[in-house]
C-alpha cells in the first residue's frame, strides 16, 4: 500500500514538470503570455502541494487531486483542452491521487496491537 502514496505523490512532481516545462516547448507552443503565467502557477501550486505531501500527505493529496480536477474542468469547460485529449493520462493521473489518498489513510487508521 505504500507503494500508492509513494506514486501519488510523484504524480504531484509529474504534473509540476508538465505545467513548468511544456508550455515553453514547441511540441505545445502557447504565444499568450497568460497562458504561460497561469502555467507556471499551477506548477507552482503543484509543487508546493508536492512538497507538502511529504510532510502531510492526507490533506495535501486532498488538495491535489481537488486541484487537478479544477484544471480538468476549467480546460474542458474553456476550450483549452477537450476532455477527451489525452484522457487515459488524465484518468489515470486522477486515480493515482484517489489511491494514494485511500492508502494513506489506511496507514494512520491502522489499529495497534500492545
Amino acid at each position: 500500500m505504500r507503494i500508492l502514496a509513494f506514486l501519488a505523490k510523484g504524480v504531484l512532481f509529474v504534473l509540476v514538470l508538465i505545467h513548468f516545462i511544456l508550455p515553453f516547448t514547441p511540441a505545445n507552443p502557447h504565444p499568450e503570455l497568460r497562458i504561460k503565467i497561469a502555467s507556471l502557477v499551477l506548477g507552482s501550486l503543484f509543487l508546493t502541494l508536492g512538497i507538502r505531501s511529504l510532510i502531510r500527505p492526507r490533506s495535501n493529496l486532498i488538495a491535489g487531486l481537488v486541484l487537478l480536477l479544477i484544471v480538468y474542468a476549467v480546460s474542458a469547460v474553456s476550450g483549452a483542452s477537450p476532455i477527451t485529449e489525452g484522457w487515459p493520462i488524465k484518468i489515470m493521473f486522477a486515480c493515482l491521487l484517489a489511491a494514494g489518498i485511500v492508502s494513506v489513510h489506511n496507514q494512520t487508521n491502522v489499529p495497534t496491537v500492545t
